[in-house]
């Protein structure tokens, strides 16, 4: 019996079981979900969200990651992320920053801005990111450094061309730049401290 009970418990541990809150958003039925995580080196949480159909089944509506730590202690690479809903609008923030030797974590972040639809559908009607996938020095043939210095020929500005064109397919985004990047960021950061206050 004490066997049984230290291994039930051991199983128990590695479970994450979901939190679930019923919402309403524009006079349609949601179900949200919260569920911690600990794959390989990677620890965290994200949020699920499903629209309810006229079946009553649930439809996968999006989810986002609120925290992700992955790496050691001497190197990780950190994503946090949360949501506004105003009206019939959902607006998700994600962050993206590394620490210590993480040199090859992304840093940057994203916007995505979805409108519900019919029977809960959603479509996303805008995003923008600015993501620097290393830093500077560790990836010098990668046409990123054209993000600090002007690309001056067509070999250049194709490689260039071919890092923003990854970057836009790999997170589904519009990329931005200089200033508008930076403001990016910096409405990331505000929402994300906004959130610490709820």
């Amino acid at each position: 019996m004490k066997l049984f009970l230290t291994l039930f418990l051991s199983i128990s541990s590695l479970l994450a079981f979901p939190t679930l809150e019923y919402i309403s958003i524009d006079k349609q039925e949601f179900t949200m979900t919260k569920e911690t995580y600990d794959i390989y080196n990677s620890k965290g949480l994200v949020m699920s969200l499903y629209s309810k159909k006229k079946n009553h089944d649930l439809g996968f509506a999006l989810n986002l990651i609120l925290h992700d730590v992955t790496g050691d202690c001497g190197k990780k690479s950190i994503q946090k992320g949360t949501y506004s809903i105003e009206q019939s609008t959902i607006t998700l923030y994600h962050l993206y920053r590394r620490e210590g030797h993480a040199d090859y974590a992304p840093y940057g972040a994203m916007i995505d801005v979805y409108e519900i639809q019919k029977e809960g559908e959603l479509q996303k009607v805008s995003s923008k990111v600015y993501i620097e996938s290393s830093r500077k020095k560790y990836n010098p043939d990668s046409g990123m450094k054209y993000l600090f210095e002007i690309a001056k020929n067509e070999e250049e500005k194709a490689l260039f061309a071919e890092y923003i064109n990854d970057i836009e397919k790999k997170y589904k985004s519009t990329f931005v730049f200089e200033e508008e990047a930076q403001s990016l960021i910096q409405e990331v950061k505000r929402a994300l401290k906004k959130d610490m206050w709820k």
